[in-house]
């Protein structure tokens, strides 16, 4: 499983080739969005230099249903170490997350990196990436994998062409689908595509309503393949290139440069969380994933005693040099583009913070 694995759910519309749901990238959604929001509150947040007591507040903008960093360094007191009171807020994710940190309504948000993109490809600049918050690794990634129907004729990726595919609508997702068919010989467009609700999966396959479903997490392709004879087809982040910048935190400009010591904190700490995951056992990140994440592991694993062991925990990155690859998430960005989910091609470097690649910090 990702460290972002679990993701909130979006209103099922159908849809082909734009996704419809609230995280979809399409750019007029995205620029509605960023649009509304720049008539907010504007940035509040302190300045370094007048945090009296040393202590620098931070409000960071997450979604449900999630396990990130962030909740690890607050849990551990990464945070309180680094003389930073976080506060968070729960937004939907994708779009809304950026829009926030856009206004200054939220000082720093976490969230899909191609949301970032879609914000400058729409013509806004107040978000900048501050760190990577998921590293597309070589090795199995997540366990949202896609799912077809015992009913549907699907064996493989190379049969869904022309088939009804349900997604949740998240940015990351609905291109990694497509590249997938693509990698396969498919054409993405011989697909339609819906956005489905997460829950829905099962019901879907029974009545026919999607082919193929993605799956949320380990637990939930267990029961689809056990009780609804689905056939899993593999996950679709895993099509992503290696090393891509998927996810990431963002900060708004205005705050940042208000705050370059309180940002490098926030960074820091951010670290020290991605060592203390990328170090835990199964056990203790199944802990984490039922705390923060969705999935209650403790119950999954009293039907299913191996769930912990065949998890794809996914890794987050505690340095800025080695596995993040700009060049790859160009690549990523441009493929978002081929499939007319992205308005238009950014460079990345410009979205860039200098804390997303500086290693030494606070």
């Amino acid at each position: 499983m990702r460290p972002s694995s679990r993701r909130p759910s979006g209103t099922a519309a159908a849809g082909r080739r734009r996704l419809r749901g609230p995280a979809a990238i399409g750019a007029a959604t995205l620029a509605l969005s960023l649009t509304a929001a720049c008539g907010g509150s504007g940035n509040s947040g302190a300045s370094d230099a007048g945090a009296s007591d040393g202590v620098a507040t931070v409000r960071l903008g997450i979604y449900p249903g999630n396990l990130i960093s962030a909740q690890i360094a607050q849990q551990q007191g990464y945070f309180k170490k680094h003389r930073l009171n976080v506060k968070f807020q729960t937004l939907s994710a994708g779009p809304a997350i950026v829009a926030a940190t856009e206004n200054g309504s939220v000082d720093v948000g976490y969230g899909d990196t191609l949301a970032v993109a879609a914000a400058a490809a729409n013509g806004f600049g107040k978000v900048q990436i501050i760190q990577p918050g998921n590293i597309q690794t070589t090795e199995p990634s997540s366990d949202e994998d896609l799912l077809a129907g015992p009913e549907s004729g699907v064996k493989s990726v190379a049969d869904l062409k022309g088939k009804t595919i349900g997604v949740i609508p998240y940015p990351e997702i609905n291109v990694a689908a497509r590249l997938l068919l693509k990698n396969h010989g498919v054409d993405p467009d011989s697909a339609k595509f819906i956005t489905i609700t997460d829950g829905t999966q099962a019901s879907l396959l029974k009545t026919g309503g999607a082919d193929a479903v993605e799956g949320r997490n380990i637990g939930e392709d267990k029961k689809l393949v056990g009780e609804s004879g689905a056939r899993d087809l593999g996950s679709p982040l895993d099509a992503i290139p290696p090393h891509t910048i998927t996810t990431s935190y963002f900060g708004n400009t205005e705050w940042l440069k208000k705050n370059p010591g309180a940002a490098a904190r926030l960074v820091a700490a951010l670290r020290e969380a991605a060592r203390y995951y990328n170090s835990a056992s199964d056990s203790q990140l199944g802990v984490l994933g039922a705390k923060y994440g969705g999935v209650d592991y403790p119950v999954l694993a009293k039907k299913y005693p191996d769930i912990l062991e065949q998890a794809h925990w996914g890794s987050w990155p505690a340095e800025p040099a080695g596995r993040a690859d700009i060049a790859a998430t160009q690549k990523w960005i441009a493929t978002a583009v081929s499939f007319g989910q992205l308005k238009k091609t950014v460079q990345v470097k410009p979205l860039l913070y200098r804390t997303a690649t500086e290693s030494r910090l606070p």
